[in-house]
């Protein structure tokens, strides 16, 4: 006679239920649990090695039962990276992110209590709830992953749920949740309670955007979850923390178990904080592969989930698992995790990830059961995005070679700042330009830095110049002034200017002799070629913004689609 768990008297909503588990396959390159690819560099090891061993001597005793060496330590990291003041009262922690989850439940949760998430979002929420005897309620997301606030608010002033839970990034979409959606969710909640918010920032070190660690300030009710298993390439520790009001500390120590938290563990994480310099350089490496993966996904044709995380989703696909399947069968395992029509890959080292890219080119040849992506789903993703960071500046440039001349510009630079506007505005470029530069030396740095990254972005959003015109000319007239500009998407760069010498040097904080060395920048990184000639102009502020203005029409013309040449790239050599 056969015994299983139905013969077991097990609670009713834990029945037809199946444990949480991505599938661990022995592929060449595993790219489906998140991870961090990179082993912890050597220095790291010895290190906790010396802890553990430091540690062993006391075995024979229990650990510190309150942590309070390694959440003083967690709150330090937290306040140098969050830009929020945290103390150890702040912060508490436990055997990994899911376990901090379980004792917020535990603790605020609970039989007759109910807690909500916005889905699809991270699947253990749903299963620690149901395990600590909190009633789960579905949450809407809109059809781009969104939280619909408007929905959300609505469910909770319906529900009054106990517990809140946003997750952003969210996993497994990647999108992040803005600050003033967290906040407006906030409120609601109190509203209807109140209740308490949790913020799951498991995947934060890879945003784009910073924690929203500081939303604490005179908010009792929040707490934010964190995990070292993604950033700090700890995921076989098991450690997680959280930050909230010292109160939400002292509660949560309520339900813990005795002793949580091991000798060896704290040992460890302990030796991990040490090295959080060297840490966050891979966090680094692995934001630059995402984005990658991003690009070349969108290159290639697949639709993307805007990622502020270490992976990225991707589709569509009218048989999900099977194009999981075919995938694996080119020995790379990616994540399907149940999200109709779309598949999750964790970012990897450049290697892996060269892999996955070439398994998911190859899925193109398949008709049928696998899709090649949509006719014209390649149209809507001629988007770059770069992050240009060095000792001077910090620069973050988007544009989508497709928008309707939609920008957000700040450099700190007005007349440069206008400038970008233009070339936006007359390119039809969706264009932002984010830039933090030395500003209180001169401005030399920071319009050189955003020059080199917006040639590099223009350049990863052509893609693969399939289809385009390739050429493009416009001439601009302003008053006196006039420009003619003249390009090439060869791949080659090369820049030819002239304009008229002894103008004034100084347009507001803008120097015009910088006018050269931006193209020269931009050239040099977009790989094109360009002709910019003012024959004749008097006025500084003319001479400059007709020089944009038809640089940014020229560039629209040239990186057109030309409708008779779908599917061919104009160059008689092959490439460009």
């Amino acid at each position: 006679m056969s015994f299983g768990i139905d013969d077991l008297p097990v609670r009713d909503e834990l029945r037809g239920k199946s444990p949480y588990g991505a599938p661990q396959l022995d592929v060449p390159v595993r790219l489906n649990t998140n991870e961090n690819p990179y082993p912890l560099p050597e220095p790291l090891v010895e290190r906790i090695a010396e802890r553990v061993r430091e540690a062993a001597r006391n075995l024979n005793r229990y650990p510190d039962r309150d942590a309070v060496q390694l959440r003083t330590e967690l709150a330090a990291y937290l306040t140098k990276t969050g830009k929020y003041p945290l103390g150890m009262a702040n912060v508490w922690a436990a055997n990994g992110s899911n376990e901090v989850i379980q004792q917020l439940l535990q603790t605020f949760g609970g039989p007759g209590r109910t807690a909500i998430g916005f889905e699809p979002s991270y699947s253990m929420h749903p299963l620690i709830a149901r395990g600590t005897g909190t009633g789960w309620i579905s949450g809407p997301r809109g059809e781009d992953f969104t939280i619909d606030l408007a929905a959300a608010r609505r469910a909770i002033a319906e529900h009054r749920p106990d517990v809140v839970f946003i997750t952003t990034p969210n996993n497994p979409t990647g999108n992040a949740v803005p600050p003033e959606t967290v906040l407006a969710l906030y409120d609601a909640a109190q509203a209807a309670k109140p209740s308490m918010v949790i913020v799951d920032e498991a995947y934060i070190e890879f945003s784009h955007g910073d924690s929203l660690l500081p939303l604490l300030e005179g908010r009792p009710h929040l707490v934010v979850s964190r995990t070292m298993s993604k950033a700090f390439g700890a995921a076989g520790l098991r450690l997680g923390y959280l930050a909230a009001h010292p109160a939400v500390v002292d509660a949560v120590q309520l339900v813990r178990l005795p002793y949580h938290l091991s000798a060896v563990t704290q040992a460890t994480a302990l030796a991990a904080l040490e090295h959080t310099d060297t840490l966050l350089k891979y966090v680094e490496q692995l934001k630059s592969e995402r984005d990658r993966l991003v690009s070349e996904l969108r290159a290639i044709g697949y639709a993307v989930t805007e990622s502020d995380a270490n992976f990225v989703q991707f589709g569509r696909f009218e048989d999900t698992h099977a194009a999981w399947q075919k995938i694996l069968d080119r020995g790379v395992l990616v994540r399907d995790n149940g999200v109709p029509g779309w598949l999750r890959v964790s970012a990897g080292t450049p290697k892996e990830n060269d892999a996955f890219l070439d398994a998911v080119r190859d899925l193109q040849c398949f008709v049928g059961d696998i899709p090649t992506p949509p006719e014209g789903a390649g149209r809507m993703s001629r988007v770059g995005r770069v992050e240009r960071t060095t000792k001077e500046t910090s620069v973050l440039v988007e544009i989508d070679l497709d928008g309707t001349g939609r920008t957000d510009i700040a450099t700190g630079v007005g007349f440069y700042d206008h400038m970008l506007d233009q070339l936006g505005r007359h390119g039809l470029f969706d264009l932002t330009v984010k830039t933090d530069g030395d500003l209180h030396i001169d401005s030399h740095h920071t319009i050189e830095d955003t020059a080199l990254a917006l040639g590099a972005a223009f350049k990863q959003a052509l893609g693969d110049k399939v289809g385009i015109y390739r050429f493009g000319n416009c001439t601009v007239p302003l008053d006196e002034s006039l420009a003619q500009v003249t390009v090439d998407l060869s791949g080659r760069p090369y820049l030819v200017h002239t304009e008229p010498e002894n103008m004034a040097q100084m347009i507001g904080e803008y120097d015009t002799t910088m006018t050269r060395h931006i193209l020269e920048s931009f050239v040099a990184q977009a790989q094109i070629a360009l002709h910019v000639h003012v024959p004749y102009g008097r006025n500084a502020h003319h001479i400059v913004e007709c020089q944009f203005k038809a640089l940014a029409r020229a560039l629209r013309y040239a990186s057109e689609r030309d409708p008779r040449a779908a599917g061919i790239l104009p160059s008689t050599k092959g490439a460009l």
